[in-house]
Parts: structure tokens; C-alpha cells; sequence
């Protein structure tokens, strides 16, 4: 086990949980690397620090270019080869949550390769594979934003009546399953609203073949002035309530980051403001508008369709009521292995 240096006398609550966090974190990491790795927290910068040792890694410069937040360097001096990570956490910096994650991951790849003397480029491998979902300049573009808006919205919704475990787990958007979240056969497709219609990506969408059930849950948002209302706090509000354990805690935040809330700039966060105005669940089943691939074939030749609008309006044969509501999203835990004794 790591061990973890006195708690700097301090008033922060901030670095307070940041303390805990690392406690917990260095402890894992530390069993994970057989004491290769160690970790700590710079008591003036609030930084956190992971040296890994009897590591050379020379083309550490080479990094993805988004990881701007996370200082590496060698150290040669001295008998034993150090690569030092420095990964700012101190308040107001958001990516300070992944760390964690972040730091059992390159833990558990290094570990693999310490035997063979490839840590280093496995080091490299690791950190230019996360930094695809890191910042950029651009950020994410207003359509993705409002997308993470909705699914977040519906993560909450959904943790309303399941445990935390099975809404985290059902989420599968971010890893690029055909709908955004389902369990046990029962899936749910998340869009937006605007002006009564939402946009369908493509044919799989609202295909319900091998499915108990298929529902498209059309989200209504407006925009607000209210900060209390922007994508900020609203991802602040689900990690509160949703990471109540470290896996848990793992899950959410490797959905959230290839969901592109990292990717997204801090003033994206801050500046996306929506208030929820209604949330509808739609049956889809046999005589719901839509278009599935076997339609495609129907088209004259050298026509295609890769996305299409629905109108909810004409869907409301379909509309479930705030009781079946109820019913369709209390079933979930029933049915999901993880609410099981």
C-alpha cells in the first residue's frame, strides 16, 4: 500500500476531498504497480504528481497535444531513470476529477510492460489514446453540446428510479452503441426537441428488432440566462449524485469523457444553458413513423438517406403516460443484474 503524507493544514475543503481522493487513488495505483509508481499532491500547487520509476521514456515530447494540463518530464539523474507526471487539480480546473481514473489506467498499462522494458512507449500509448477526448481550441460543436445536455438530463431523470450503478451502466451512448441507453432489452433513444421534432441519426435508431422494448424520449429545452441551469452544473450534479463508489465513479467518468464533456471547452460548460420544459417517451413499435433499413431499399436507385427529421406531433398515438412512464423506468432495476442481492 502507498504511503500517504500528512494532510497539509489547510482550510480548503477543496483540497481536503482532493486529499481523500488521492488517498484512495495512490492506494490502488500503488497495489496495481507493486510500488513502481507511486503518487502524491505538491502542498503549494495543489498538483498531483505520479512518479514512475525504472522508467525512460525519450519520446515523452511526442504526447497528444491536448493533454496542455498535464506537465511530464525525465529525470535521469541519480541511479534510477523517473518519469514525473504533474497533472493540475486545484479548483476551477474540471479535468482535476479524471485524474484518478486517469491514474489507474496508466498504472495498469505500465504495469503490463515493466517486465519487458516497454513501460515507457506503453506510457506514451496510454496518454495519446485518452488524448483524443481531451480539450480542443474548437471544443464541441452547439449540436453535440446540446445532445450531452439531453443525455445528462435523462441519466438524472433515470436515476430517479434506479440505483446508481444501473443508470451508469445503461448508458451507452458514449460508446457507440445503437441507442443511448438500454438494459436487458430495453432501450431508450434521447433527442432534443425543437419545434416538436427531433433528428434521427440513422436507420438504426429506431430499430426495435431483438429489443423487449424501444422508446424515443423527446426532451424539450429553452434556453436560460440561469448559471444554475448551464451544462456545467448539471455535470457537476450528476457526478455528486451518481458516483457514490469507485467503480461506479470509473464507469461515469470514462462515459462522461467519451461523451466529450472534457472536450468541451470550460466556457462551453458554463455558457450552455438550457431549462428542461417537458420530457415525452414515445413507444416505438410497428406503426411508428420512422425509417428502418429495409425501407432504404425502396428508394430509387442512387438515393440514400443517412439521417431524417421525426415530427412528434404526429406521433402521439405512441405517447406513454406519466404512470407507464413510471412502470417502463422502475422495470429497469427489477430486470438489471446489478440491482440483484
Amino acid at each position: 500500500m502507498a504511503t500517504i503524507p500528512a494532510h497539509p493544514d489547510t482550510e480548503s475543503t477543496f483540497l481536503e476531498r482532493k486529499w481523500q481522493e488521492l488517498a484512495t487513488t495512490a492506494a490502488n495505483v500503488a497495489e496495481i504497480a507493486n510500488g513502481r509508481l507511486s503518487l502524491s499532491v505538491d502542498k503549494v500547487s495543489g498538483e498531483w504528481l505520479m512518479e514512475l520509476r525504472r522508467v525512460r521514456c525519450q519520446d515523452i515530447t511526442k504526447v497528444g497535444k491536448g493533454l496542455q494540463y498535464l506537465k511530464i518530464g525525465e529525470s535521469i539523474a541519480g541511479p534510477i531513470p523517473k518519469v514525473i507526471i504533474r497533472f493540475e487539480a486545484r479548483q476551477g480546473n474540471s479535468y482535476g476529477s479524471l485524474w484518478p481514473a486517469l491514474a489507474e489506467v496508466i498504472a495498469k498499462a505500465v504495469t503490463r510492460e515493466l517486465a519487458y522494458g516497454r513501460a515507457g512507449r506503453e506510457l506514451v500509448n496510454t496518454l495519446d489514446e485518452w488524448s483524443k477526448w481531451w480539450p480542443s481550441e474548437d471544443g464541441l460543436s452547439p449540436q453535440k453540446l446540446i445532445g450531452l445536455f439531453a443525455e445528462l438530463t435523462f441519466l438524472m431523470k433515470l436515476s430517479q428510479f434506479v440505483s446508481s450503478e444501473t443508470a451508469i451502466a445503461s448508458w451507452n451512448g458514449p460508446n457507440k452503441g445503437d441507442h443511448d441507453f438500454g438494459t436487458q432489452g430495453i432501450a431508450f433513444e434521447v433527442k432534443a426537441k425543437a419545434s416538436g421534432k427531433v433528428m434521427i441519426a440513422n436507420v438504426h435508431q429506431l430499430n426495435d428488432a431483438g429489443l423487449t422494448a424501444l422508446y424515443l424520449v423527446g426532451i424539450g429545452l429553452r434556453q436560460t440566462p440561469d448559471k444554475e441551469d448551464s451544462l456545467q452544473a448539471l455535470g457537476d450534479k450528476t457526478i455528486d449524485k451518481l458516483a457514490t463508489n469507485k467503480a461506479a465513479a470509473r464507469i461515469l467518468t470514462n462515459n462522461m469523457v467519451k461523451a466529450g464533456w472534457f472536450r468541451a471547452t470550460e466556457k462551453q460548460r458554463a455558457e450552455t444553458r438550457f431549462r428542461v420544459t417537458e420530457m415525452n417517451f414515445y413507444h416505438v413499435k410497428d406503426g411508428f413513423p420512422r425509417i428502418l433499413q429495409n425501407d432504404l431499399s425502396k428508394l430509387p436507385s442512387g438515393v440514400g438517406i443517412t439521417s431524417y427529421t421525426a415530427d412528434l406531433d404526429r406521433c402521439r398515438p405512441f405517447l406513454l403516460n406519466s404512470e407507464q412512464e413510471k412502470a417502463v423506468l422502475s422495470a429497469l432495476d427489477v430486470a438489471s443484474p446489478a440491482s440483484s442481492p
